[in-house]
């Protein structure tokens, strides 16, 4: 073979005939449409079963309607099903309807025994006659009875010179002598004699029991009998929501007490614990936030009021050096925080910011030892001071003689 022959067949190719050109295309073409054919049956049969392609924003959509329309329906189920488990653990609890209707029942009955202590009490001034009398009224209670007399609470202002009623059962009046006043505090302390009482009549009235208000706790119960509302005889049930203990006072310190209150009143109030007992009281303007005085603090003040003595008056504002207040320089021992004006105290020259360390001669351990002190004096005595004053570089001690005031 030569090389033309050799080019033409071996790389270029033989030369098909026509006949064997219609058969390859032929045969191509059945070829295609057999895998035509088997791709529509595949599609044919495959389609319907499987997941239709849905576009992103399409289905948020759909979801989102979806659980708005179910939202509704599953929120019937849910709140059936807190139901559910309430009424279970109430249950568990054993705290029926009729165990709320019991504590109710004993908050009332608390009421009604607080009640038979509670009085009315009329000071009248300007005279007897109705006409030139002026008359205020008030609710009391029956701090204490004693072989003769019953004494009274009175939180209000009077004068020796007024006259003074009280309304028993809100039907029985009778004349009462004045024992005893402050009017620093505004506390009265009055007596009627027992005689004036038969003794059915005694069975209907009681001595209001004292409790311990340094055991009051944020958040605990406290029943309100006297004019809660601004009304006599009105009643509120509250609770304690602000306790602070040693707030400076005048001539000492005391305990304060804040209880949730009528949006307005005006009024006295006592308040008593969940287990009857007489815990604080409150006079005059009665806002959202009552401050109340808790009674241990005054039991003192009240057994000598109600012996007929009368309180000496110092006149400042103390308080017991703290640790950060002797950290500060000031020397540890009974920091006044204020003198006030026109007192014994002020008359004699003592100055908010001295430090009061003697009294009488005696070293004092804090303010309960000063209010200790004033206890056993008596308006007018001489009180002898020795106080720690700062002159600037230092602090100088000082002596002074103030002659007591009548509290």
């Amino acid at each position: 073979m030569d090389e033309k022959n050799f080019i033409k067949e071996k790389i270029v190719g033989q030369k098909i005939s026509w006949k064997k050109k219609v058969v390859k295309a032929l045969s191509f073409l059945f070829s295609g449409g057999v895998f035509g054919l088997g791709i529509f049956l595949v599609l044919f049969f495959l389609l319907p079963i499987l997941p239709e392609k849905k576009e992103g924003k399409e289905k948020e959509t759909v979801a989102f309607t979806e659980e708005a329309s179910t939202e509704t329906e599953s929120g019937t189920e849910k709140t059936e099903a807190i139901e559910d488990v309430v009424q279970s653990e109430i249950q568990k609890l054993d705290f029926p309807i009729s165990a709320y209707d019991s504590m109710m029942g004993n908050l009332k009955s608390i009421i009604q025994e607080g009640e038979k202590s509670l009085v009315e009490v009329m000071v009248s001034s300007g005279g007897e006659d109705l006409l030139t009398a002026g008359k205020v009224r008030g609710n009391a209670i029956i701090l204490e009875k004693t072989e003769d007399s019953l004494l009274i609470l009175y939180l209000g202002e009077g004068k020796k010179e007024d006259s003074y009623h009280v309304l028993f059962f809100r039907e029985k009046e009778l004349d009462a002598n004045l024992v005893a006043m402050s009017k620093k505090d505004g506390i009265l302390i009055l007596a009627v004699p027992l005689a004036s009482f038969s003794e059915k009549d005694l069975e209907k009235l009681s001595v209001m029991p004292r409790g311990n208000s340094r055991l009051i706790q944020r958040g605990e119960t406290l029943i309100g009998i006297g004019s809660p509302s601004g009304e006599l005889y009105s009643t509120e049930i509250t609770y304690a929501s602000y306790l602070s203990y040693d707030v400076p006072t005048v001539d000492g310190i005391r305990e304060d007490i804040a209880v949730q209150g009528p949006k307005e009143g005006e009024g006295n109030v006592f308040y008593l614990n969940t287990a009857g007992e007489f815990v604080g009281f409150c006079a005059g303007k009665q806002g959202a936030f009552p401050h109340i005085t808790g009674i241990s603090d005054c039991l003192d003040m009240l057994e000598h009021l109600s012996n007929g003595k009368t309180l000496a008056y110092l006149g400042v504002k103390i308080q017991n050096t703290s640790k950060s207040m002797i950290e500060l320089g000031i020397p540890e021992g009974i920091f006044i925080s204020e003198v006030e004006e026109g007192s014994p105290a002020y008359a004699a020259g003592v100055q908010a910011g001295d430090v009061i360390k003697k009294v009488n001669g005696e070293e004092l351990t804090g303010v309960k030892d000063l209010q200790a002190a004033l206890l056993k004096e008596s308006p007018g005595n001489p009180f002898q001071i020795s106080l720690l004053r700062n002159n600037g570089n230092q602090y100088v001690e000082m002596e002074f003689s103030c002659p007591l005031g009548t509290r």
